[in-house]
């Protein structure tokens, strides 16, 4: 920007950042009362869990319906509802919510067989595996009423989407998946925990 060649924008820039001068300073003070007041959990960077109310979405049993339908137009076997499943998709929903993350990150329970294990599950034993777990995240923002409404199809069509969330869908091992979805009037969260 060439200043001499328009008289008063150096002022006008001087006075915009004169103007927010007030609200930088309130910024930076939060920064640094964030850095050095919020308790740390053994990271470099403050850990701090934020309030959400939050509450549960959906209709588990549709969203199972949709997914077995889609199982076996595919040639695989239904999965059965678990309890202690749901109970780990909900932990990891619930934390991704809460802490406003994505993923499958979870400093209490790392791995989806930790959160399993957390809530007391029991491991069916089959001919092939002693254990098996493999879990699907997503997180939907800004949701309408009707697409609220219709959730169990727009959570399906997302994972069917991605090929790495479409594989765990078809995966031949489980044979019991856990289902969560948990909503805080802005931002959904959806776990498909799969296990046998």
């Amino acid at each position: 920007m060439n200043l001499t060649k328009q008289p008063g924008t150096w002022e006008k820039m001087t006075y915009v950042a004169t103007r927010w001068k007030p609200f930088l300073s309130t910024v930076k003070r939060l920064a640094i009362f964030l850095l050095l007041c919020v308790p740390h959990t053994g990271g470099t960077l403050p850990s701090f869990r934020i309030a959400v109310a939050h509450k549960q979405v959906g209709d588990p049993q549709l969203l199972l319906q949709l997914l077995n339908q889609y199982r076996r137009s595919c040639g695989r076997s239904a999965l059965q509802r678990s309890a202690s499943a749901d109970r780990a998709a909900r932990l990891q929903a619930a934390y991704n919510l809460g802490h406003r993350t994505h993923g499958h990150f979870n400093p209490k329970y790392p791995r989806p067989s930790d959160r399993l294990a957390g809530v007391g599950h029991k491991y069916a034993e089959t001919e092939e595996l002693l254990r098996y777990t493999r879990e699907n995240c997503i997180r939907m923002r800004g949701l309408t009423t009707q697409e609220l409404a219709s959730l169990e199809i727009c959570v399906l069509n997302a994972y069917k989407g991605s090929p790495s969330h479409n594989a765990a869908l078809l995966d031949k091992y489980p044979t019991k998946v856990g289902i969560a979805s948990v909503y805080d009037g802005w931002e959904m969260q959806n776990t498909l925990v799969f296990c046998i």
